[in-house]
């Protein structure tokens, strides 16, 4: 390796170091904060970096008045449910618009791609007044329903499914299989290995 060669990956670790502390820097500043009393935490001050006394009031406030484990447990639930049915939708949406021939195809696929396009603050009152209607407010399932399609998932599936590579992975599954549940199912599994850069037989 020659010296410049050196020079040159010396001065990118230099430049990422320095981003990541530029990362860092307000989570721990966050961190230091929590110790500090209500005076120092909103000192304008900048260079009031440690607290003066280290205080775990708030610490015990909190865990006092929240019951982390529920809200652990609805986190969980919650990313559960929507990688559940981000993977269903995207699988099905996905096969369906890049090997399927039907009418409105094209129709159907501009009104997914719509969704993008609109912020998601116009769907919250009509979205809130469907799980209202439904019975399922204060729920996980008030989370999750909502919020069925994916978008960015249902346009990569259908992207790669329309590639050359899935499709002859496609075909080379319909033909070793008869049943139309496991043509689809292998074929989708044909279609997820290549799009995450691996082979048939990997």
């Amino acid at each position: 390796m020659s010296a410049r060669d050196k020079a040159n990956r010396v001065l990118i670790h230099v430049i990422l170091i320095l981003v990541s502390i530029t990362m860092l820097v307000p989570f721990l500043w966050m961190i230091l904060t929590a110790f500090k009393t209500m005076t120092e935490a909103t000192s304008v001050n900048p260079f009031v970096i440690l607290p003066s006394t280290w205080r775990w009031d708030s610490f015990r406030e909190v865990s006092a008045n929240m019951d982390f484990l529920h809200l652990y447990i609805n986190t969980l639930l919650l990313i559960l449910g929507r990688v559940v049915c981000a993977v269903l939708t995207a699988t099905l949406a996905g096969y369906a618009f890049g090997r399927l021939n039907f009418r409105g195809k094209n129709l159907m696929f501009s009104l997914v791609l719509f969704q993008m396009m609109v912020p998601g603050q116009i769907f919250i009152i009509p979205q809130y007044l469907m799980v209202s209607k439904m019975g399922m407010l204060n729920t996980i399932f008030a989370l999750v329903l909502p919020f069925p399609i994916h978008v960015i998932e249902v346009s990569a599936i259908r992207a790669f499914d329309k590639q050359r590579c899935a499709a002859d992975a496609g075909e080379s599954a319909h033909r070793r299989v008869n049943a139309a549940g496991d043509q689809f199912a292998r074929s989708v599994i044909q279609i997820f290995r290549f799009a995450h850069g691996q082979g048939p037989g990997s």
